[in-house]
This record gives structure tokens, sequence and C-alpha cells, in this order.
């Protein structure tokens, strides 16, 4: 039975990273029970780990800088980052752009990509903190005055708010090995990922890779100082949680050269993994990858694997010549939103029907 305060223990529950969690699902449906009984004034308290995170459900009013909206189930409240949006345009809300690279988050980079893909009209709008965030997490992106966080629901909402051809050509295998593959990328692979940035991410606020040159001020020279401990604390914090990262380095890599070949088998002789047409795990692959064999590493065994044994690298190089032509040398930060030839009335050659929200 629901009451005013409902208390839910989760001893061993995992985090996920900027994303969303195993958590995150049991939260969602007891905020569907909440709101299907209408209990708005309840306090639901979410103790996870020791760490006790409130969500105080409030009655609020609609207008332009602060909206009530309920992406997978959950009613949230927070500022529009972009209160004078234009509409029908996609402003995806992400981590600072780094040097060297698109974006330092596999799931930032996974939605930039789909949208890319799809040539969906969009802005970046860049904040340092995922707080800014309706799950506290980052992703998410705000649609027609709504926000929609989760790097996966995103993908289902500008699919269906835009009639994307998408997936729906893939056989019912098809569609149900994108849900095990994607399993394989964001709960196993991402955690070898996780492991690796554990060991060290000095790298991350330095100005080949990093984000050094996005800071000003002051700002440049506390953070790469601060923030390698901060960040590399929180990481380790999630892989020994997990377990993962209670192992030896040997062994993780024996684990991520098992997930590549996996990848690699599924690719096969074809130019995406499901055919000659990217799907949606095209770029929820390229987002993990990128992250895994294009940055810095505490070990390079795993990423000479992959260049000498699959080809995931080709994969790579294959989305980024078609989707990224801006794509920046190490050491340059690419523009925040640069100006690509985007048609808005079509996508992938077959005119867009938008449904409104």
């Amino acid at each position: 039975m629901l009451t005013q305060n409902t208390h839910i223990d989760l001893a061993e529950a995992r985090h996920g990273f900027n994303d969303g969690s195993f958590v995150g699902s049991i939260v969602d449906q007891l905020f569907l029970d909440l709101q299907d009984m209408r209990f708005w004034n309840y306090s639901v308290e979410l103790r996870l780990l020791s760490r006790v995170q409130t969500f105080n459900i409030d009655t609020m009013k609609h207008n332009q800088s602060t909206f009530f909206s309920k992406p997978l189930g959950i009613m949230t409240r927070t500022k529009l980052q972009v209160p004078g949006w234009l509409e029908n345009t996609v402003y995806l809300v992400q981590f600072p752009r780094p040097a060297g690279l698109p974006n330092l988050s596999p799931f930032c980079l996974k939605v930039e990509n789909f949208l890319r893909v799809n040539n969906i009209p969009h802005q970046i709008v860049e904040v340092e903190s995922a707080s800014k965030g309706p799950r506290g997490q980052l992703p998410f992106i705000e649609l027609n005055g709504c926000q929609f966080p989760d790097s996966s629901h995103i993908i289902n909402v500008l699919t269906e708010k835009f009639h994307l051809r998408g997936d729906s050509n893939l056989t019912k295998k098809d569609k149900a090995d994108i849900v095990a593959y994607t399993f394989l990328v964001e709960h196993s692979l991402l955690y070898t990922l996780l492991y690796f940035r554990s060991k060290g991410v000095k790298w991350m606020f330095g100005d080949q890779y990093g984000l050094k040159n996005h800071f000003t001020g002051i700002k440049k020279t506390l953070v790469p100082i601060v923030g390698p401990g901060k960040l590399g604390r929180k990481i380790k914090s999630i892989v020994n949680t997990h377990g993962i990262g209670r192992l030896g380095i040997d062994d993780v890599i024996e684990l991520g050269k098992k997930d590549l070949l996996t990848l690699n088998a599924l690719l096969g002789d074809k130019s995406y993994f499901f055919g000659e047409e990217p799907t949606s795990f095209d770029s929820t692959a390229f987002g993990l990858l990128t992250e895994l064999l294009l940055t810095p590493q505490p070990d390079n065994r795993l990423i000479k694997f992959a260049n000498d044994n699959t080809k995931l690298s080709q994969f790579l190089n294959r989305v980024k010549a078609a989707y990224w032509p801006d794509w920046p040398a190490p050491g340059v930060t690419m523009v925040v939103n640069p100006t690509l030839p985007v048609v808005s009335d079509y996508v992938n050659g077959h005119e867009i029907m938008i449904t409104p929200l």
C-alpha cells in the first residue's frame, strides 16, 4: 500500500552513467502508481546505497520557462534551457564540447549521431552540470517546450514525433537482436569503458582530448587540478558497486574482447550492423565504441585487438565520414553548432510528417 512517505531500499542497485539505470524502471512504476492514485502532494524517498534522494511532486503551471511533463512516467519540474524555443527544433542538452571529439559521454554522442543520421533540425545546448536535467542526468532534449530524458527514450520520442522510418523495416528477430545487443553495449561494454576511466581521467581535463579549452578564467586553472580526483572517485564508486572494479585489468580486457568480437560478428561485411542503412543501434554502438577505441586509455591492448581482429574501426570511420564532416583533430574543439546541410522537410529522402506533442 502506498503511503505519504513510501520508501524503497535497494542495497544492491546498480548505477547508470549519465543515462537510465536499473533503479529508474522501479521509480518510473512508482510514480505511475502515484499518478494514477492522484497522490500529487506526497513525497517519495528512494534510499539507494545509504544515500537518500527525495522527489517532491507538486502541482505546477505550464509556461515557457517551467513545465510539467511525464517522460517515462516520471513527473518532473525544471526550467527550460531554451525558453524561446522554435517549433519542431530539437535542443540537445549535453556536456560541453571537449577537444578531439564531439563529446566525452557515449550517451550524448549516441543522441547527437542519431539526430545527424536522420537530418533532424537541432541545436546543441552545453551545460556543465547534469543537475540541469529532469532526472539529474545528461543528455536530455527539449522539444516544443517539453523535456525528455534518457537516450533510448529520446530516440523513441524522435522516431514517433518525426515519423522516422527508423527500425520499422527490420524483422522481428532483428528488433529482438537490437534489444539484446543494446544491453551488451550499455550494460557490459560500458563498464569496460568505465573501468578504464576509473584508472585515470586526467586526460579528460587536458587540451588534446579533454575540456581544458572549454573553461575560462580561474576555472581554466582550478578544474584540471580538482576535476580528475573528483570524477575519478565517482567512477571508481560506480565500477566497485557494479563489481567489475574489483577485477584485474587483464580480466577486464578479456571481457572487453568477447564483447567486441560479438559486435564484430553482428557487423560482418555489412556497412552497418543491420544492413546498408543505419538503424538506431548504429548510433548506440557508435557512441560507446568511439569513447572506447578513439580516446586515450590506460592500456591500449583492447584498442589494438579491435584494430587487428575486427572491422569496428572501419565502422567508426564510415559513420564519421558520412555524418561528421566537422570531426575535430586532437587539440581542436569543434564548433558547438556548426552550419551543416540540413533539409528540414525531408529525412533520408523521405518527407517528414510531424505529430504535434
